[in-house]
């Protein structure tokens, strides 16, 4: 199980290690250096390969120790100025994608499909940018000089032209890790002002074509357009309520238009004539009248 679990995170760390080292070859290439893979994957390049120098016919060899000491020393401090720049530039890279977070949500948010292309560009090309900035603070090979075995039976001058040599030999390992950080510093701050042109530039067309009324006017009608928010603000519905009192009776309508002349008397239909009666509230008016009449007579005594 252990075994398992132990080639699971190797296989990780490789994989990571891999994705890393090509995007950094990529970006070099990109950005129109020449190198090869494993310059990128080794962390240096072996430009500078010196050779041992004879000494046999050296006058003043302290001299020549001293000069190959400054030699090491100027390196270092090469190494030390480019330090200082990525920092820099990490810091810088780090402010500008906290920028970005913060202004996407306001000046960024278009409805343009090639602006918000734009802007996932930007971020991925300053995500980059940070990435390779973070390899050159990764452990690389570099070279010291140190004391062996065969150094212990030198004599005093032998010693010092060794030490010489050495001095050389790690002056240009230094050099050569220098170079390629260098390169890769170069490559992380184009990305960076590749991004930060992009995002000026988003930023600018963001004031120019939209105004605060335009925003204002497009809050609102999202607002008014969103139905979770208006059922919440309208809140839960009510049940019905009781049913009311019955109203009094409505005053009479108006009279209504006289109807159509009927047909004479010769072509008349008596069962039209007979439905048109019947139909007639007048007709029944006096019917009533007629019947009430004739019950008042009835009960007179």
């Amino acid at each position: 199980m252990k075994k398992a679990i132990q080639g699971i995170l190797d296989c990780c760390f490789y994989a990571r290690q891999h994705a890393v080292t090509a995007i950094a070859f990529l970006t070099l290439r990109v950005y129109g250096k020449e190198i090869a893979y494993g310059d990128v994957k080794a962390g240096t390049f072996e430009s500078r390969r010196p050779s041992p120098l004879s000494l046999e016919d050296a006058q003043d060899v302290d001299s020549l120790v001293d000069m190959s000491k400054e030699s090491l020393a100027n390196a270092e401090k090469r190494r030390t100025v480019i330090t200082d720049k990525c920092k820099t530039l990490l810091t810088l890279g780090s402010l500008l994608l906290g920028v970005i977070g913060l202004l996407l949500p306001k000046y960024l948010a278009f409805d343009s499909l090639l602006m918000r292309g734009l802007s996932v560009v930007a971020i991925a090309i300053l995500f980059n940018a940070i990435v390779l900035l973070l390899m050159f603070f990764d452990v690389g090979q570099d070279m010291e000089v140190s004391l062996e075995q065969a150094d212990i039976a030198l004599d005093k001058t032998n010693l010092k032209k060794s030490r010489l040599n050495r001095h050389l030999k790690c002056a240009a390992a230094s050099e050569n890790r220098t170079d390629y950080l260098v390169e890769l510093y170069r490559a992380a701050r184009f990305c960076f002002l590749s991004a930060l042109t992009i995002v000026a530039g988003l930023v600018l067309a963001s004031v120019m074509m939209n105004s605060p009324a335009d925003q204002t006017q497009r809050i609102v009608r999202e607002l008014r357009s969103d139905p979770a928010l208006i059922n919440l603000l309208r809140g839960p519905k009510g049940d019905d309520g009781e049913m009311g009192n019955q109203g009094d009776q409505g005053l009479a309508g108006l009279k209504g238009d006289r109807g159509e002349k009927g047909d004479r008397g010769s072509n008349a239909d008596v069962n039209d004539v007979i439905a048109r009666l019947l139909s007639d509230a007048r007709f029944h008016e006096a019917i009533d009248n007629a019947i009430e009449k004739q019950i008042k007579k009835a009960t007179k005594p």
